[in-house]
């Protein structure tokens, strides 16, 4: 999932990230964590510091099993994504920052590898801002805090977890009527 999270950025997803850096990927490697932290993936066609990236996050996610007593890569990830990155009084938790710091991680990535991970949240990223913008949302007006909070409100006002809300807003389904 990591390598799928840092490769989607800024690249057609169907087009480019699923037949030219996944499935390589998936073809040469085992995908665990101990294994792109250990033997980055530097045979994939990615930018400079993608490769780096990978290994920072993967790293990260093991250092945080490490501190909890996790060995499970599953359980680690599940865990990570649990703890809070958006609008916590004390601010992200220190592991979440560890990922976050990673050189090419923004917000939309972060949050696009704790949904992987399990966590219901949403990636505040350009077509879902287009797609809350053709539904009347004044997404000028808020920062990706803000829109978080919004689309809390909007999903449990239709019912939906916030990751369901993320596919409709990023296939832009949302109409404004």
């Amino acid at each position: 999932m990591v390598v799928d999270v840092i490769a989607s950025r800024q690249r057609n997803y169907e087009k480019v990230v699923k037949p030219r850096i996944i499935r390589p990927f998936q073809e040469q490697r085992n995908g665990t964590l101990t294994d792109l932290a250990a033997d980055p993936p530097i045979f994939l066609k990615l930018q400079s510091h993608e490769v780096p990236a990978m290994s920072a996050v993967a790293n990260a996610l093991l250092d945080f099993g490490r501190v909890r007593g996790t060995a499970d890569e599953e359980e680690i990830c599940r865990q990570w994504a649990q703890l809070n990155s958006y609008n916590d009084p004390q601010g992200p938790s220190e592991f979440v920052k560890a990922v976050r710091d990673v050189k090419g991680i923004g917000p939309a990535l972060l949050e696009y590898l704790r949904m992987l991970c399990g966590a219901d949240t949403i990636k505040i990223d350009v077509r879902v801002k287009a797609s809350l913008d053709s539904a009347g949302v004044p997404v000028h007006l808020f920062t990706d805090d803000g829109l978080y909070e919004v689309c809390r409100g909007i999903a449990g006002r239709l019912g939906f977890t916030l990751v369901e809300l993320d596919q409709l807003l990023w296939v832009n389904e949302v109409r404004a009527d």
